[in-house]
């Protein structure tokens, strides 16, 4: 059994776990890693005490939950899981793709202005 000072509680909102770190000492930035025990897959993310933090999830699985917490110059870690059994079948099907959207919205602007450049240069007559 390991004893830390800090704690981690996690509350599931429809899609998303919501995170709050707790520790005894002001502490200034947290990194979160969320571990899916069916396929090992890992997402982080970061909070700070005036910022809240959030992963979203697409299927029932029991999730692992490790926060090493910055508290002055040292670490502290603080552990818990949670079980998700309230996701739809739908909600599963969502995570086909592994690409944030912001990338993805990048990627399709680049592509749309370069076809209307091609369409500008095509249409201008040639000498």
């Amino acid at each position: 059994l390991h004893h830390t000072p800090g704690s981690i509680s996690i509350i599931q909102q429809n899609n998303k776990l919501l995170f709050d770190v707790y520790h005894p000492e002001e502490w200034s930035f947290a990194k979160i890693s969320v571990t899916n025990s069916k396929d090992g897959t890992i997402h982080t993310t970061t909070t700070t005490p005036n910022k809240k933090a959030t992963i979203e999830i697409y299927e029932n699985s029991i999730y692992w939950i490790d926060a090493k917490i910055r508290v002055g110059g040292n670490s502290s870690s603080a552990y818990n899981s949670i079980e998700i059994k309230s996701l739809p079948p739908e909600s599963q099907n969502i995570r086909w793709i592994d690409v944030p959207e912001k990338q993805i919205a990048i990627v399709a602007g680049i592509v749309i202005i370069i076809g209307i450049v091609g369409l500008i240069i095509k249409k201008q007559p040639t000498f």
